[in-house]
């Protein structure tokens, strides 16, 4: 998801496109990605898909034949995760780049989630798109993210059109984007909120010291094996939870307080240390260059569903979120 609409690095292949592309008709989806598709094809690049179900039957049936015969649409990235999710694309863009090819992909937000259009969740895959023009941008691939106007409030569009560089309309062209922001930019001005943490949960620990940890891994798993969650995922939500902890004791401030509970289909993690730093609000988009830190917040952003990091009143928050069974 990143930069411009046609810029080239000397050496390298051209500067990942991240175009939004609004709708607000069937008629209209089918237009904008006919253009976009067929550019794609005529530019020889490889066509790839991550749409909703109904997306994909709708396209299928509407676009040329041969068209849609070139897009490939079974690609193996889950919305069910964010952090997987976000994970999946840079994988696919990095080993379509080793292997020499161009990506011209069309994505959509969709419910195979759970969670569906829930807003906090959607404000935490906008920033997502917002830290991809950083992420992506050195793959070179071109990607078009749709969003139907119908269904998304006027505020959430108004952001959606600030991480985008470019813009297509289905009466219109691929065009630079005036109202993009850069990633820093657009997320220190859309600062994460904190949902409060409630009155009983599962785990309530305070950490002192990195030997502290294995209490807070043992009491975590001893909560969590009585919730409906699978063993891996368990496995994967202490291996997280430790590493954010890790980080707050080491590049903080103790006490660290660590608070675990269940909401509804999700298991949510506070992890609150006493450091006065600021966290940047690009950290753990993309793993650390060599022995930096940062390794612990990259793995939460891999795994987990969302991650919030909050500073204020002298206490860096971390917040956590994972679904179960997933």
């Amino acid at each position: 998801m990143t930069a411009g609409t046609s810029r080239r690095r000397s050496g390298s292949a051209s500067v990942h496109d991240h175009v939004v592309a609004l709708y607000d008709s069937d008629a209209a989806l089918q237009q904008v990605a006919t253009a976009y598709l067929e550019e794609g094809l005529a530019r020889g690049e490889r066509l790839l898909a991550v749409v909703s179900p109904r997306t994909e039957q709708l396209l299928r049936t509407t676009l040329d034949a041969g068209l849609a015969d070139r897009v490939v649409w079974g690609v193996d990235i889950t919305y069910r995760g964010l952090g997987a999710m976000f994970d999946g694309y840079r994988r696919l863009f990095a080993e379509q780049r080793a292997a020499g090819t161009t990506v011209r992909l069309i994505s959509q937000y969709h419910d195979d989630s759970g969670n569906g259009a829930d807003a906090d969740r959607l404000e935490s895959y906008v920033r997502m798109e917002a830290a991809s023009n950083e992420v992506f941008s050195p793959f070179g691939h071109r990607w078009a993210c749709l969003y139907d106007t119908r269904t998304y409030p006027e505020s959430l569009l108004h952001r959606v059109m600030q991480v985008h560089p470019a813009m297509l309309r289905a009466d219109d062209r691929v065009r630079a984007n005036p109202d993009y922001r850069q990633p820093a930019e657009f997320l220190a001005a859309h600062r994460e909120q904190l949902q409060p943490v409630p009155a009983g949960v599962g785990v309530d620990l305070v950490l002192q010291v990195i030997d502290d940890l294995r209490d807070l891994r043992r009491s975590l798993r001893n909560w969590a094996a009585r919730l409906p969650v699978d063993v891996q995922r368990v496995e994967s939500v202490l291996l997280v939870v430790s590493e954010v902890a890790t980080n707050a004791l080491r590049h903080g401030r103790p006490p660290v307080r660590v608070r675990a509970w269940r909401t509804g289909d999700n298991l949510d993690v506070r992890v609150d240390d006493h450091g006065t730093r600021p966290v940047p609000v690009t950290a753990g988009y993309q793993p650390p260059a060599g022995s930096e830190p940062g390794f612990g917040l990259f793995l939460a952003r891999s795994i987990a569903d969302t991650v919030r990091v909050v500073s204020d009143d002298g206490i860096t928050s971390v917040a956590l979120e994972f679904q179960l069974g997933r």
